[in-house]
């Protein structure tokens, strides 16, 4: 440790390794902020990535901790909007502006299982479970329950998508349940305001759901883009929804004008918003 504050204090780089999710990641630390960007992130580096890690690290985030970050996501073929994205909610955070995510992921997901399972909206239930193990639980009409359970690990599903219905043996850690503690949580929906969002969205029906995914990606690029703040993206969308009259359309070309329109007052309300 001596040795490494040292070669800190004479502006030098040092580099340490360390195991973090299954991947090992290069931490590069110097004393000077340029030089924690500029020599800390491959000269590939898109300049709006490293944009992003500056202004994370003048923001008071530690820069050893942005850069390690940063370099794991370059690593892992994180694509540029994900790391800005990654870097704004970084930021936020430090200054104790972001409220608690508003699960639109999971307001998406609600809408697919709703089409997929035929299932009622008021059939479907979403609940926090911070360790990531339980997928799903099903619950069928004589009141037993399945649960999927497994490693929170995407090449599993996405191997057995590829498959089905066979399914292919693989070299990769044997689940274990022993020492594990399992949680589950209803969510607040007035924390989570994009998962009411989409409830609303998907009983209403027709091109409603479609005005949901529009306005979420237009606010979401505007947050990016540092026009709105993370908590006025439920508020970009839900008045967008609000002002829809939804329908079921006719061709490809309504579902078009639609997804079109959404955009347009999405764009006005962030840039409102901005002024």
């Amino acid at each position: 440790m001596k040795a490494l504050i040292l070669k800190l204090k004479q502006n030098k780089r040092a580099f340490l390794c360390g195991f973090a999710t299954g991947l090992f990641i290069f931490v590069l630390a110097t004393a000077a902020l340029g030089d924690a960007i500029d020599d800390g992130l491959p000269a590939d580096a898109p300049p709006a990535v490293k944009a992003g890690a500056r202004q994370a690290i003048q923001n008071g985030l530690e820069p050893q901790h942005v850069v390690s970050l940063t370099r794991a996501m370059l690593q892992n073929k994180f694509d540029e909007q994900q790391i800005q994205l990654t870097h704004a909610l970084m930021i936020e955070a430090k200054n104790g502006s972001m409220p608690v995510q508003p699960l639109m992921n999971k307001a998406f997901e609600v809408i697919e299982a709703h089409f997929l399972f035929g299932l009622d909206y008021d059939q479907i239930d979403v609940v926090i479970h911070p360790q990531s193990v339980v997928h799903s639980f099903v619950e069928f009409v004589d009141g037993v329950v399945k649960a999927e359970v497994g490693s929170p690990d995407m090449r599993k599903p996405i191997q057995y998508a590829i498959t089905a219905p066979e399914r292919v043996p693989t070299e990769h850690r044997p689940f274990n349940p022993a020492g594990r503690s399992l949680t589950f949580e209803a969510p607040d929906r007035a924390a989570f305001p994009c998962l009411h969002l989409g409830y609303e969205a998907g009983r209403r029906g027709g091109t409603a759901t479609a005005v949901l995914n529009a306005a979420d990606e237009v606010s979401v690029r505007a947050f990016l883009d540092g026009m709105i703040t993370f908590r006025d993206i439920a508020a970009v969308v839900g008045e967008v929804l609000e002002a829809h009259e939804a329908f079921l359309p006719g061709d490809i070309d309504a579902l078009r004008s639609v997804d079109t329109e959404a955009r347009a007052k999405a764009t006005e309300a962030c840039e409102r918003i901005s002024r």
